[in-house]
C-alpha cells in the first residue's frame, strides 16, 4: 500500500496527476459571456414622474419633478419586468408565426399575442401605442 500522501503510479508507471493541455504555456480561452439587455437607460425616460402643473394665463404647463429618482433595486425590478414581458411576447409571437408557416415576424403576429398574453384594458392600450410608434417610424422613414 501507497504511504498516505503520495500518489498512485498509473499506467507506464508515471504517477497520477491532473491531465495536462497540450499546449501548456498557451493562454486560457475566456468564455464569451453575452452582456445582460438592460432598459434602465428607456426606464428613465419612459416612466413618467409626478408631473407638476402650472397655469399661466390660458396655459397649462406641465413638466417632471426634478428631484424624483428610481432607487436601483427599482430599476432592477421594472428592468426584470421589461425582459419578462418581451420573452413572452416574442416566443407567443413566434409560436403564432410557426402556426401560420411564416418564417418572419409580422405586426399581426405580434398583435396577436398582445391580445393573447395581456389582460384586454392593458393590451387595448398597448396596441393602440404599437399603432402610434409604426406610424411615426414610417413618417421618419420617408
Amino acid at each position: 500500500m501507497p504511504a498516505s500522501g503520495s500518489k498512485v503510479a498509473g499506467k507506464r508507471g508515471r504517477p497520477a496527476g491532473p491531465k495536462k493541455s497540450p499546449e501548456e504555456g498557451a493562454p486560457k480561452k475566456k468564455k464569451d459571456v453575452k452582456p445582460l439587455k438592460s432598459y434602465s437607460r428607456y426606464i428613465h425616460k419612459c416612466v413618467p414622474r409626478t408631473k407638476k402643473t402650472k397655469k399661466v394665463g390660458d396655459v397649462t404647463k406641465t413638466r417632471s419633478h426634478p428631484d424624483y429618482t428610481f432607487t436601483k433595486k427599482g430599476i432592477a425590478i421594472l428592468n426584470s419586468f421589461v425582459l419578462d414581458m418581451f420573452d413572452r411576447l416574442a416566443t407567443e409571437a413566434s409560436k403564432l408565426a410557426a402556426y401560420a408557416g411564416s418564417k418572419t415576424l409580422r405586426a399581426p403576429h405580434i398583435t396577436a399575442a398582445v391580445k393573447l398574453q395581456l389582460p384586454p384594458g392593458l393590451g387595448n392600450h398597448v396596441l393602440g401605442a404599437m399603432n402610434v410608434a409604426v406610424m411615426d417610424a414610417s413618417k421618419s422613414k420617408k
